[in-house]
């Protein structure tokens, strides 16, 4: 019988299973922690300094000396108003999350880069502190010097100077409860997030009350490398803060404070116009208790001189009172 050759059974290719793409888990972008923006932080290990040798910096081998011809601090020892300079319009100063960061020799308020507080052309970039303050008006330093540094797009640096004094009769500033509260957590290796409180309301403030005058001074960064080219805005008006606030940053800054380097005179200084309703309030200065001493000790000698003179002269024109001329001859 005919042999029937095997009919091979079809072959099934064997279906794939499809491939299911792995599905890629979202990723976050990070959130963005405010960028240090170090401004008087030594550049190299040339410029190492301390405040134990102020007057070594000159000889420090930084980029730009400390011996520069337009220092600072200053001494402002008179000023008069500049028709000039106009109003600074503070923009931006809410509140907002900041970085509390200890430099070593300052305790520094950090911004992320979104935060938009500005003046004129320049954005804030971050707050540092000085115990006491570095300038003063009339030889008169106050208790606190609180700089907002600012940067142009162009790199220029402006700061505007706040004042403030103790004032043992008053209740803490509510300026400096959030980052005093922060400073117990603060390490030189561990900044601290902390609520900052804005300036919106002092800067609000000052101009309702028509104490926002200030005097704009050329200088420089007063720690090395001391850069010069620095715009200040030295505000006039003082401030208070508490003893024990005082005394909880102090105790991170120690003193902290570069000789003056200038004395200025007839400085510019803007001086809000009188408006109508509007107190206005006198800018006072304090003036040192021992000047008004040495005064009327030297007053007290004039006048004593003097009536001795009168009476040496009465007692040669025999108390007559004779005023001529010949009567003084052999003086």
């Amino acid at each position: 019988a005919p042999v029937e050759a095997p009919v091979s059974a079809p072959v099934e290719a064997p279906v794939s299973a499809p491939v299911e793409a792995p599905v890629s888990a979202p990723v976050e972008s990070p959130v963005s922690a405010p960028v240090e923006t170090p401004v008087e932080a030594p550049i190299d290990t040339n410029c190492i300094w301390s405040y134990e040798n102020t007057a070594t910096w000159s000889t420090l081998d930084c980029s730009q000396s400390c011996g520069g011809q337009l220092q600072s601090p200053v001494d402002i020892a008179s000023y008069i108003p500049d028709p000039s300079l106009q109003e600074l319009e503070f923009k931006g100063y809410a509140p907002t999350r900041a970085l509390l960061v200890d430099r070593g020799y300052t305790i520094e308020v950090q911004f992320a880069d979104h935060y938009e507080a500005q003046f004129d052309i320049f954005k804030l970039k971050q707050i540092h502190f000085h115990m006491k303050d570095e300038n003063t008006f009339f030889g008169v330093q106050n208790d606190l010097g609180v700089y907002l540094i600012h940067r142009s797009i162009n790199d220029i640096t402006a700061i505007i100077s706040l004042r403030f004094q103790i004032t043992p009769d008053k209740d803490d500033n509510p300026l400096f409860s959030s980052l005093v509260a922060s400073l117990s957590d603060l390490t030189p290796t561990n900044p601290i997030s902390f609520d900052f409180p804005g300036f919106e309301k002092l800067f609000d403030d000052l101009k309702d009350n028509n104490t926002n005058a200030y005097v704009n001074v050329h200088g420089s960064l007063t720690t090395p490398p001391c850069t010069e080219g620095v715009e200040w805005y030295l505000l006039l008006e003082t401030f208070p803060i508490s003893s024990s606030q005082a005394d909880a940053i102090f105790a991170r800054t120690k003193t902290n404070t570069r000789p003056i380097q200038r004395k200025l005179a007839s400085v510019s200084a803007f001086v809000p116009p009188y408006r109508s309703g509007v107190a206005t309030k006198t800018i006072a200065v304090k003036y040192d208790p021992s000047y008004m001493i040495a005064f009327w000790i030297v007053l007290g000698l004039l006048v004593a001189v003097s009536f001795a003179l009168i009476g040496l002269f009465l007692k040669r024109s025999g108390g007559k009172g004779d005023t001529s001329y010949s009567s003084l001859d052999h003086y």
